[in-house]
This record gives C-alpha cells, sequence and structure tokens, in this order.
C-alpha cells in the first residue's frame, strides 16, 4: 500500500470514528429531566400534605391550591419526559379530578355561597383539560 493510500484510509479511519462518536456526544441526558422529576415530587409532596389538611379539616377541597398542584404535578409529568401512556393516565385523573372540583363549585353556586366567576373559571379549566387530553392522545 502507498504512503498516500495509506492517509486516505487513515483519514477515512477517523471520519468513520468522528461520526460514531457524534451521536454518542449529542445523546447527553437531559438535565431539565432531572429537574422536572424533582418538580414532580415536590409536586406529589404537596398534594400529600393538602390531601393531610383536607382529612384534618384544615382546608376544604375547594383550595386553589389544589387545582395548582394538579396542573403542576401534570406539567412535571410531562417535562420528565414520560411516555405517553404515563402522561395520558396522569391528564385522565387531572381531568376527573377538575370535574370534581366543576360539581362543587357549581353546588357551591346554586347555595349562593361561590360567586358565578367561581363557576366560569373551573368550567374553563376543565375544558382545557380535556383539551390537552384529546391532544396528547392524538399524538
Amino acid at each position: 500500500m502507498t504512503t498516500r493510500r495509506k492517509g486516505v484510509v487513515l483519514v477515512l479511519g477517523f471520519v468513520a470514528l468522528a461520526g460514531a462518536l457524534a451521536p454518542a456526544a449529542s445523546q447527553q441526558p437531559d438535565p431539565n429531566k432531572a429537574l422536572a422529576q424533582a418538580q414532580l415530587k415536590l409536586a406529589r409532596e404537596a398534594l400529600n400534605d393538602l390531601d393531610r389538611l383536607y382529612k384534618g379539616g384544615e382546608t376544604s377541597r375547594d383550595n386553589p391550591k389544589f387545582s395548582l398542584w394538579w396542573r403542576r404535578e401534570v406539567d412535571a409529568i410531562r417535562a420528565s419526559g414520560a411516555e405517553k401512556a404515563e402522561l395520558v393516565t396522569a391528564l385522565e385523573r387531572y381531568v376527573e379530578r377538575m370535574r370534581g372540583w366543576a360539581r362543587d363549585t357549581e353546588l357551591a353556586y346554586k347555595r349562593d355561597v361561590r360567586p358565578h366567576i367561581d363557576l366560569i373559571d373551573v368550567q374553563y379549566r376543565v375544558l382545557e383539560a380535556e383539551i390537552w387530553l384529546n391532544q396528547e392522545k392524538a399524538r
């Protein structure tokens, strides 16, 4: 083999090696996924605390922190890179929670305990949750 041919083979070898290593370098773990996992842990901790407070009579189900943390749980699951099935399950649970909150709010509104704007707000959030669920199922 001539010196020139050896040089060409060597260059091609380096190019092939660089090409093989490039995908490995670009497949670094996404640091945001670890952050999202930490968010998910906090969301679930907050929901457990709220549930404990509710069961102890220290808060009510219409506490807006429930819906805030339900939504944050879904957002964290989405950001963590969860599989489609896990995200759909989380969204289904979120829709059911929001529907329950809407039922409670409607009853409170009919008893003149809650203003109409609260009912409109929760109805909007139910529709929003249903849209998110439909979008994820279609993806």
